[in-house]
């Protein structure tokens, strides 16, 4: 169903949420409430287990405590004026299942996700589309994993490939991953693999460091830099911190 609010309607819609106290699931779409300035209208409610949010805009939105959250989606793909992600995601901090759609909120300096005041202590689940050539992007993803420690499952979605590559070697990325991190990662796919330098550490990191993995499902993306079988032969070198390690491959 398609709603129209008028000018500056998030106080409307603010109070439809706030008068739906058993309101379970919420999803956001593309919501526009025609106000040009971000007055933060809150988003809450103590028995929400789902939230979406997909947005090309920032409109505004803060998340309450959300005690019973189950599963949230948040995705920004094009959206270039939300710089307090981390205040954003610390309304989520209860989820047990988490899938970012750019967990970077832009290319800036200024901007990079490199700590957050929350710690994800129920995430269980967590899908990252993102990429590894660029180093807010880079930042953005250790933090995520830094700050969730009982993670199960990770989905890492290649989003973006760029010809100027910001380096990131296996030293600098070792240093990112600190003592304890990832203690329980069981599962990693990787989805739209280029292979690209950063990639390639960025996998050898996690194999040698997950010491209870059991599956890393890797998938070649189009634009390749390397051949199936040239990534397949470099991937069996790598050092497996879990002897139960499996590694499927799927290429080009």
């Amino acid at each position: 169903m398609a709603v129209k609010f008028p000018h500056n309607g998030e106080i409307q819609l603010e109070a439809i949420i706030n008068a739906s106290p058993l309101l379970n699931t919420l999803t956001l779409s593309y919501v526009d409430t025609r106000s040009e300035a971000f007055p933060g209208w809150v988003i809450g409610g103590a028995n929400l287990r789902s939230l979406t949010i997909v947005s090309n805009d920032n409109h505004g939105w803060q998340v309450a405590e959300l005690p019973n959250l189950h599963e949230g989606t948040i995705n920004l793909e094009y959206c270039d004026n939300f710089s307090d992600f981390g205040g954003l995601l610390a309304g989520l901090a209860q989820a047990r299942k988490l899938t970012l759609n750019k967990c970077y909120p832009s290319f800036t300096e200024d901007h990079i996700l490199e700590t957050l005041a929350c710690t994800f202590d129920n995430l269980k689940s967590l899908t990252l589309w993102t990429h590894f050539e660029e180093m807010p992007t880079i930042l953005s993803t250790f933090c995520m994993l830094r700050n969730a420690p009982n993670l199960e499952e990770l989905d890492i979605m290649i989003d973006v490939f760029s010809d100027e590559e910001n380096e990131a070697n296996g030293e600098f990325q070792n240093a990112e991953w600190t003592d304890g991190m990832c203690p329980n990662l069981q599962v990693v796919r990787l989805t739209g693999v280029l292979c690209s330098s950063n990639e390639m550490c960025f996998i050898q990191l996690l194999l040698s460091k997950a010491t209870v993995l059991r599956i890393m499902s890797i998938n070649l993306g189009y634009g390749s830099l390397k051949s199936s079988e040239d990534a397949l032969r470099e991937l069996i070198t790598y050092r497996r911190a879990s002897p139960h390690a499996q590694i499927f491959f799927d290429g080009k």
